[in-house]
């Protein structure tokens, strides 16, 4: 997927994965920074992944909602991800 589309931001639901292994995905990805909310029991999980020319602050996450504050350089953009 890299090779053709790299986002600078990506979102991922119903991950069913550990925080280790949807880490090794952002790794194997080659983004720098994310925020993962551990699915419950075998369904759900949510991640953010963001390249590091972006200021992404997490203002409230839980097992439905990522909400973020994303800053690129003088743009402010607040957005609610949902799954």
């Amino acid at each position: 997927m890299r090779r053709v589309h790299f986002p600078d931001i990506l979102f991922l639901m119903e991950t069913k994965n550990s925080s280790n292994h949807v880490l090794d995905v952002k790794k194997w990805l080659g983004y720098d920074s994310s925020h993962i909310v551990d699915p419950e029991g075998l369904s759900g999980g949510l991640a953010i992944f963001w390249k590091a020319s972006y200021d992404v602050e997490i203002l409230h996450s839980d097992k439905r909602i990522i909400d973020t504050k994303i800053k690129f350089g003088s743009l402010a953009l607040t957005d609610q991800v949902r799954q």
